[in-house]
């Protein structure tokens, strides 16, 4: 189609009736040919100016070469296709070898985003994420998932296409990965234990929570707290850890500050109750909870590390 295509130049004008209906049939007679030639422009001006558009003819072929400037799909569902073949030339006999080298190129699991849109009507289009490209010779292969479109087949055969390509954004380097060690589980009570000790605990961060769900006791008693600093060969005097009335059952937060420091503080909150205490001697391994020689009946205790 030649893209010249000039109006007339002298244009139907009301000053000038005798002339009047002649110019205006020869100016709107240029209307179909005018809008035919702005339909087709898109993909000649992407094709010209190195944009990520490129004309194709579309084939209904679903497999092999496509053909001088011809794409195919593999599956006469058009949205139901798992690849893509694209010739290396361009509708308009243009080598587009290095462009589509680029498709389905990168590290990222999807590569990019292929569309397909008729030309001279935006509204067909067809859609697919690309997982990986080859070149087995002659044409680009793209594989293909998650297709969606205007419609499940929306082109015929020979349809002119304008084909972009989105690339997706190239996956990260690899994190370093530094040594973790884990808050110690959580221990549901069972039996008749006397003690609950919890260890070694991890030096990894710096202070820990102690949550008390209905923790229950033999008798009426209160809770007390030990420390280790030799990986539980010995633990010091156990202190109250809240000031509050003997109980049969608690639930309560015993929170321990800068365990890993040697000097650092302990601290036990029940209800409105709170109460802080200073814990001296070395890091912290191991704690351990008591009832003054009650007996722990039932309950939970969630170790929580921050």
């Amino acid at each position: 189609m030649t893209y010249v295509d000039p109006f007339p130049t002298t244009l139907p004008s009301s000053t000038d009736p005798a002339n009047f209906d002649e110019r205006a049939d020869a100016y709107y007679g240029h209307l179909p040919t005018f809008v035919d030639q702005m339909n087709d422009l898109p993909p000649i001006v992407a094709a010209a100016a190195g944009t990520s558009l490129i004309p194709f003819k579309f084939k209904t072929a679903t497999s092999g070469d496509p053909g001088s400037g011809g794409v195919l799909l593999n599956n006469a569902t058009q949205t139901s296709a798992t690849a893509a073949n694209l010739d290396l030339l361009d509708a308009l006999g243009n080598d587009v070898t290095g462009r589509l080298a680029r498709y389905g190129a990168g590290t990222s699991d999807v590569k990019g985003e292929l569309v397909f849109t008729k030309v001279g009507d935006g509204r067909v289009w067809l859609s697919f994420e690309v997982t990986s490209g080859t070149s087995p010779g002659g044409y680009r292969g793209l594989v293909l998932q998650n297709g969606v479109g205007s419609s499940s087949s929306p082109f015929s055969a020979n349809d002119d296409v304008a084909v972009s390509y989105v690339p997706a954004g190239e996956k990260g380097d690899t994190g370093i990965n530094l040594p973790w060690q884990s808050t110690p589980a959580a221990v549901t009570i069972s039996g008749s234990p006397t003690t609950i000790t919890f260890g070694a605990l991890s030096t990894s961060f710096t202070n820990v929570t102690f949550d008390f769900d209905t923790v229950t006791l033999s008798a009426s008693d209160l809770i007390y707290l030990a420390f280790s600093t030799n990986n539980a060969s010995s633990f010091s005097s156990p202190v109250q850890i809240v000031n509050a009335s003997a109980a049969t059952s608690w639930t309560m937060l015993v929170e321990l500050y800068d365990y890993l420091a040697t000097n650092g503080w302990c601290r036990g909150t029940i209800g409105n109750t709170v109460q802080s205490q200073r814990r001296s001697g070395g890091a912290v391994t191991h704690v351990r909870f008591s009832a003054n020689g009650k007996t722990f009946t039932g309950g939970v205790i969630t170790p929580r590390s921050a």
